[in-house]
């Protein structure tokens, strides 16, 4: 199982930072990858998924945890205040 999508770095304080990508996902992978988080190297771990399963979509993203659950709704308000809009809108013709 590829554990990360994509791994940022902060150019200012050179922490890191993973992200998994999941066009649908389940509450046990959220638990799986979660559970593999290595919090030793990365300060957050982004879990974003297009479509969660019934389970996971009613979990209550912690926004104090170093592993964030990014669902749909959050998804596209992040694409929204971020300005990218028009960058996605490109992606997708």
């Amino acid at each position: 199982m590829k554990y990360s999508d994509i791994e940022l770095e902060d150019p200012i304080n050179k922490e890191m930072y993973q992200v998994q990508v999941k066009s649908k996902a389940t509450l046990q992978d959220f638990q799986t990858y979660s559970g593999k988080f290595a919090s030793d190297k990365y300060r957050k771990l982004f879990f974003v998924v297009h479509t969660p399963d019934s389970k996971l979509a009613e979990v209550v993203p912690d926004s104090a945890s170093p592993i964030q659950l990014v669902l749909p709704n959050r998804l596209a308000e992040m694409v929204i205040e971020q300005g990218i809009l028009g960058w996605l809108m490109d992606k997708i013709r």
